[in-house]
């Protein structure tokens, strides 16, 4: 994979990485930190909203460029540049106390960001080989932790000694470093894909594999995001202060994220996807099956606990690397943002779904008993994988001129 476009996509998914956790710990934090009632804490995830909703406009990204440039970097370039003030003022408003405002402000970044990570998409399926993108999705999960380290790591603690102002100044920078990447990156092609498509979500759903693919990305990710969000709760139910559990999950769980996605694309290059693919499944499921034994025996050695956490991050890095490969390789190009930008959507609901259920579970059956549920979900998962990967490689990816009349986009069998 050449250089150029390695570092574009580092730093593509850094910037999403920053944005993301400056969203959901470092703002949320800093109000606290000020007084703010927990319910207009709360109301801060509401900038997450775009990230669920950009399909909807996934297909005005495929279909059109802001001018006439490059398609992809029309959107990316000015939508990160966009980041840096509306930052830079929201650490000022922040500063001020105008926490309103400085929510405002938040949810119009996190507008900008999402669409430009809907482009980021499509250029990232535009331009990686099929061979390339273990490698390619390593370096955006990479990216990605490494942003969200920046952001609810490194910033809460330049809180102190820099001010409110001066530590979201700093974050304002170093996101506004990231498109500098891009922003030289020489994109070719047209202005818009050549295609007979207009590009739109029921495109992608009434191929004759949508069905079997969102039931794959389903399955891969309910028992996991289940298994994920009550062990938080479960620690401090335990007796864990909070700084150990931040040490668990923001040192040893990112470093070891960070070193999945390098593992991820190493299994990528040393399997094919199906192989890949059964793998990680397995290793997910070893992984809550862990949490069941943390959980039944009553763990509280904090070494064990680490080494829990840094397999399940290891873990669940290379697992996305490689279902971003496979949702990369059902993409067509004539809609490549949107129909990447589905499977994202869907893959983001299922762990909404699994992150809701889960405290029901936790709370109805005991800690033991919903671990050992998670594992059973990432078992069933493991069996039905086969069946389904089958059902998809069973039908090709449409090319990027297939007519809009034809049975392949009008929902028939090709």
């Amino acid at each position: 994979m050449p250089l150029r476009l390695g570092c574009v996509l580092a730093g593509l998914y850094a910037a999403q990485g920053l944005v993301v956790g400056f969203i959901c710990s470092t703002f949320p934090t800093v109000l606290r930190q000020e007084g703010v009632s927990l319910w207009l804490v709360g109301l801060s995830s509401l900038a997450m909203l775009p990230w669920a909703l950009n399909v909807f406009w996934a297909p005005l990204v495929d279909r059109f460029a802001l001018w006439n440039r490059p398609h992809r970097k029309s959107w990316i370039v000015p939508l990160q540049l966009t980041l840096p003030p509306l930052f830079v003022l929201l650490g000022f408003q922040l500063g001020a106390g105008h926490v309103y405002i400085a929510l405002v402000l938040l949810m119009l970044a996190g507008f900008a960001a999402s669409t430009s990570d809907v482009a980021a998409h499509g250029l990232a399926v535009d331009r990686l080989k099929p061979s390339e993108r273990g490698t390619g999705n390593a370096l955006q999960v990479g990216g990605y932790w490494v942003g969200s380290l920046v952001s609810s790591g490194i910033i809460l603690i330049l809180v102190p000694t820099l001010g409110v102002e001066g530590a979201v100044g700093l974050f304002a920078l170093i996101v506004g470093l990231t498109v500098v990447p891009v922003f030289f990156f020489p994109e070719k092609g047209r202005v818009a894909p050549p295609s007979r498509v207009t590009p739109g979500v029921m495109v992608f759903l009434r191929r004759p594999d949508a069905l079997a693919i969102i039931a794959l990305i389903f399955l891969f990710h309910l028992g996991r995001s289940a298994s994920m969000t009550m062990e938080s709760p479960f620690l401090v139910d335990m007796g864990l202060r909070s700084e150990s559990i931040g040490l668990l999950r923001g040192v040893f769980g990112v470093c070891a994220g960070f070193g999945g996605s390098l593992l991820g694309a190493l299994l990528l290059h040393r399997m094919d996807r199906y192989r890949a693919l059964i793998a990680v499944m397995i290793l997910q499921a070893l992984s809550t099956l862990v949490w069941w034994g943390v959980a039944a025996a009553g763990v509280h050695d904090f070494w064990i606990l680490a080494a829990a956490f840094v397999f399940q991050y290891l873990v669940t890095s290379m697992a996305i690397v490689v279902i971003l490969s496979l949702m990369m390789d059902r993409c067509c190009s004539a809609q490549a943002a949107t129909d990447f930008t589905v499977q994202y959507c869907i893959g983001n609901l299922v762990q909404m779904l699994g992150g809701a259920v889960s405290g029901f579970s936790a709370e109805t059956l005991g800690y033991s008993t919903h671990f050992g549920l998670c594992f059973v979900l990432c078992l069933v998962g493991v069996a039905a994988a086969p069946s389904l990967y089958r059902r998809i490689q069973r039908h090709p990816v449409p090319g990027p001129l297939f007519p809009a009349a034809s049975p392949l986009a009008s929902g028939g069998t090709p």
